[in-house]
């Protein structure tokens, strides 16, 4: 599709037309997409010890925030740091679900002084679509693009729509988008 990825990057002038990066290397470009990461905001009043990579809240397995017991951080805010992912979990949607359901378990286990619930993410792979008839599935079985990752992701997509009302409108809507283009 014409792109191309640049990592560890710096650009030194974009002029609308072209874009110089560091090292004086030229690249003709009307559009130019940067993408950074994800930073959390630190808290007042929590010691600067809890905090990681992209000041991300260090946790353990059971969601505590480092050296406090009733602080509990999930999702793009937490960091788990274990051999398999050195750098944390991935700041993704799948992970921040499973993790905030492992913590309503806790947080009831808390209330009735059992043990807390240790979470363990369990990777379910990535899809994105990025246009008509085109995606990107990376699945713990394979990896797929094109067409048949465009249907995957389509039918992945309907069944993670809450509630049989909201599934049936996006049914219906999504034919008349394809035929209209709109």
């Amino acid at each position: 599709m014409g792109v191309e990825v640049y990592t560890g990057t710096a650009v030194e002038n974009n002029d609308g037309s072209t874009l110089r990066l560091q090292g004086g290397v030229n690249i003709d470009a009307k559009t130019v997409i940067r993408a950074a990461g994800i930073t959390s905001a630190r808290i007042e009043g929590l010691e600067s010890s809890v905090y990681g990579r992209n000041n991300r809240l260090i946790v353990n397995l059971h969601n505590q925030v480092k050296g406090y017991q009733n602080i509990f951080a999930v999702g793009d805010n937490s960091l788990v740091v274990l051999p398999s992912y050195p750098n944390g979990h991935p700041q993704l949607a799948q992970f921040a679900l499973q993790q905030a359901k492992c913590l309503i378990i806790s947080l009831n286990q808390l209330i009735r002084n059992k043990p807390l619930t240790e979470f363990h993410y369990i990777e379910k792979g990535s899809m994105a679509t990025t246009g008509r008839h085109l995606a990107v599935a990376d699945l713990p079985f394979g990896k797929f693009k094109g067409y048949f990752a465009w249907l995957l992701w389509s039918i992945v997509h309907l069944l993670s729509i809450i509630g049989v009302k909201n599934k049936l409108l996006v049914l219906l809507d999504w034919p008349w988008k394809y035929i209209t283009y709109d």
